[in-house]
């Protein structure tokens, strides 16, 4: 069912994704060993066929003695079937295999077909957001056929509240605030469409998220220190991962930003680096540090392909192709942390060198100005992580009384 021929066009599928490098090749390598095993043991493509393709490979690499800690392999599991799951798409958009989900009716999926050209034509969302937007009012309209409603008419209040009780029960505020967000702007469409005959999103009573409300999650500084040694090697993966964390370490860069790092941000006869700042789409001049920036040369000099056709900075190791992509480089990094047993993300070097700075002494201007914050208010989140050092004095004062 599943031929050479077919899995070269999933390959020029995913080569026009934007993956790159080891990625890549990972993801092509899984859907070949994917399809050989159910050509093997005679299964169908779909959900269950995937189940037991990375039961079967986890036991496999279990009896190879594979040194990798319980959170790697979870973690390892749940990237293949999303990968997998990718495939099983490509396979549908073929009418190679009949559709795995669930299939909206008529009426309801010209509502989303419209829904999405709408969102395309205003583009003023990121594509995170228009993922989300298009994911979430999805689940709400399968969720309203399943309860018997075959028409925007018939959606009320109450089956939104009905909605987030079914699947949100245990949710954040968080969530449930940014999933209200994109039902306001789903109710909104459909009200300006006519619809449904009553903008019933003002009357929405949303859960209340307070700003702030949550300190800042930091590196331990062991972990930071154990973290660096195992950058001190000579490998090309080494030397690149090194320059990548000091740049994330010394300037609390978002994932996004070094990848979007080009060899003309580096100035190094005035010592300057320029970063981008996506949220912005302005420019931050930054000095470059010795430690930083040795790094970052010594990557250059020794490790980046010397035949690169991309101004891009960072190369993958196994391949001549750049790290172009925020997904790419946030799994590097994480794979650094997983390797080492650190519960984090490569985000908490931001919040970790905020942290620091509070804790020296520096003003809220001089915070806004390293980590690119277009607002004041969004370095006084910072500020919470000195109520811990208060509440740690005031219990050992409590033990002289």
């Amino acid at each position: 069912m599943i031929d050479d021929s077919l899995l070269l066009e999933y390959y020029a599928y995913v080569n026009s994704l934007g993956l790159c490098g080891a990625t890549t090749r990972d993801v092509k390598s899984l859907a070949r060993r994917y399809a050989a095993f159910i050509s093997k043991k005679k299964l169908k493509p779909g959900p269950d066929s995937v189940r037991l393709y990375v039961e079967h490979r986890d036991c496999h690499l279990t009896s190879r003695k594979r040194e990798t800690t319980p959170g790697f392999r979870e973690q390892r599991n749940s990237n293949s079937v999303f990968q997998l799951t990718r495939f099983l798409k490509f396979l549908v958009s073929k009418k190679i295999i009949p559709p795995t989900g669930y299939v909206l009716g008529e009426k309801f999926q010209a509502i989303l077909d419209d829904y999405k050209r709408h969102l395309e034509k205003e583009n003023i969302h990121s594509n995170a957001t228009y993922i989300d937007r298009i994911r979430n009012a999805r689940r709400f309209l399968v969720y309203a056929e399943r309860r018997g409603i075959r028409g925007a008419e018939g959606i009320r209040a109450g089956l939104v509240y009905d909605y987030f009780r079914a699947n949100y029960k245990h949710g954040s505020r968080k969530t449930a605030e940014n999933i209200f967000a994109d039902f306001r702007d789903f109710f909104h469409y459909l009200h300006r469409k006519g619809l449904i005959e009553r903008d019933f999103t003002h009357s929405l009573i949303t859960p209340r998220a307070y700003k702030h409300a949550r300190l800042p999650k930091v590196i331990d500084e062991k972990d930071l220190e154990r973290l660096l040694v195992s950058l001190n090697g000579d490998r090309p993966q080494d030397i690149r991962d090194r320059a990548i964390i000091l740049l994330l370490v010394t300037y609390g860069l978002r994932v996004c930003e070094v990848a979007e790092l080009t060899i003309d941000c580096f100035d190094w006869q005035n010592n300057r680096l320029t970063i981008k700042n996506r949220k912005q789409g302005d420019f931050h001049d930054l000095p470059l540090l010795p430690t930083a920036g040795a790094a970052v040369a010594q990557y250059l000099a020794t490790t980046r392909p010397h035949n690169a056709q991309s101004s891009k900075v960072f190369y993958s190791t196994t391949s001549n192709r750049p790290i172009k992509t925020r997904d790419a480089m946030w799994r590097l990094i994480k794979e650094r942390f997983d390797s080492l047993g650190i519960r984090a993300n490569p985000g908490y070097f931001r919040h970790t060198l905020a942290t620091h700075m509070i804790n020296r002494g520096a003003s809220y201007d001089e915070i806004a100005s390293i980590l690119g914050h277009a607002s004041i208010e969004s370095s006084r989140y910072y500020a919470k992580v000195n109520l811990a050092a208060l509440r740690e004095v005031a219990e050992n004062y409590s033990l002289y009384f």
